[in-house]
């Protein structure tokens, strides 16, 4: 698979681009994305948000929200120009004269720590620190008596993006993690032995009837845009498809994965397709096992966005091991076609693969309400 991934994305790479800026996206549960349903749900854009399909690319929201129109509506004006800095690198000139910043460089932009906006070249570096505690309260024997836990959480990493040459976006972020969390999520772990959204966790303080978890994460990601309706994305993230806050169709609760996605926007439609390789990490698998099982799926759905108003979607993704009980069977090439149903490639394999078709539909109504 990262073979053919490889190619594709060189062919890809190759093709001429136009002089547009390309950039990563804004991160899930970013605070933004709820100002995005709002704006969506009142009418404000020119044509329907695909909020099924998320992250946003910055590019894209910065393109949204020049397009908005905020008139009549003046308090979601002042906290329109706020989040656009928040999104938009293209946008961050908003006072008359740049500012001086912290030591004449450090938060020269009124956003990032360090900025650095060259004619081929955009960086953008942020600290990460997230620190809390409180405590938890719940029972701890069959007679009622509850025993009261600190419990916290210590977050410490930096998050790197930015653009080269006006073509390639890049996205890194690494952060070291001691967690304690409340009895209900460590009841969740201890059934399912996976703790949500990490991959590799260990253990301490067991011994004390008050363990926590200490744990490692990194993803990072490459963009491109051969032209404005085509974007790439190659890397390890997450992906959510699918509207409020959890899915059918593919949920950021697991790990980051590996993955290939390509989206295009044209006309009143817009079309994604997800290549990914999972992981499932075994708690406390020897090293004599190898390496962690591995699976593969593809999703892809295509939306037509007939008014402002109303977007309609089709839904299709089909997950499958590498290996059968006749042998390994690696990745699948036949599934690399995106334009055709994925259930008539798997039943012409004759294969066990997992396969769902679904449908989705989005109707914004009196500029209140939302029902999909």
């Amino acid at each position: 698979m990262s073979k053919v991934i490889s190619t594709f994305f060189l062919i890809s790479i190759l093709i001429p681009s136009g002089l547009f800026t390309q950039t990563a996206d804004l991160p899930l549960n970013h605070r933004l994305y709820h100002y995005i349903d709002r704006l969506d749900i009142e009418g404000r854009f020119d044509e329907a948000v695909h909020t099924d399909t998320k992250p946003y690319s910055r590019t894209y929201l910065s393109e949204l929200f020049q397009r908005a129109d905020l008139s009549g509506a003046s308090k979601l004006d002042q906290e329109w120009f706020g989040l656009n800095r928040i999104s938009g690198d293209d946008q961050m000139v908003m006072q008359k004269e740049p500012s001086k910043g912290l030591f004449r460089h450090l938060y020269t932009n009124q956003r990032d720590f360090f900025s650095l906006k060259k004619e081929k070249l955009q960086l953008f570096i942020n600290p990460t620190l997230y620190l809390n505690t409180g405590v938890d309260v719940h029972d701890m024997t069959a007679s009622g008596v509850s025993e009261t836990l600190i419990k916290y959480r210590n977050t410490r990493g930096v998050r790197v993006r930015g653009s080269l040459f006006e073509k390639l976006g890049f996205f890194t972020e690494i952060s070291e993690n001691q967690v304690k969390y409340p009895q209900f999520v460590k009841n969740y772990e201890e059934n399912l032995d996976v703790l949500w959204g990490e991959s590799f966790v260990k253990e301490f303080d067991q011994e004390t009837g008050n363990p926590g978890y200490d744990y490692f994460n990194a993803r990072g990601y490459i963009t491109y845009s051969p032209v404005k309706e085509l974007r790439f994305k190659l890397g390890k993230d997450r992906v959510f498809w699918g509207n409020g806050y959890q899915s059918l169709l593919l949920s950021d609760q697991s790990a980051d994965f590996f993955f290939l996605n390509f989206n295009l926007r044209l006309w009143k439609f817009e079309y994604t397709t997800v290549y990914a390789q999972l992981t499932d990490y075994v708690r406390n698998k020897p090293d004599s096992y190898g390496i962690y099982p591995k699976k593969y799926a593809v999703f892809h759905q295509l939306f037509y966005k007939p008014k402002k108003w109303l977007s309609v979607g089709l839904f299709e993704s089909v997950v499958y091991s590498p290996t059968l009980p006749g042998g390994v069977r690696n990745f699948e090439l036949e599934y690399l076609n995106p334009l055709i149903f994925y259930r008539s490639v798997e039943q012409s394999l004759g294969s066990p693969d997992n396969s769902l078709l679904g449908f989705s539909r989005k109707l914004n109504f009196l500029q209140r309400f939302q029902y999909y």
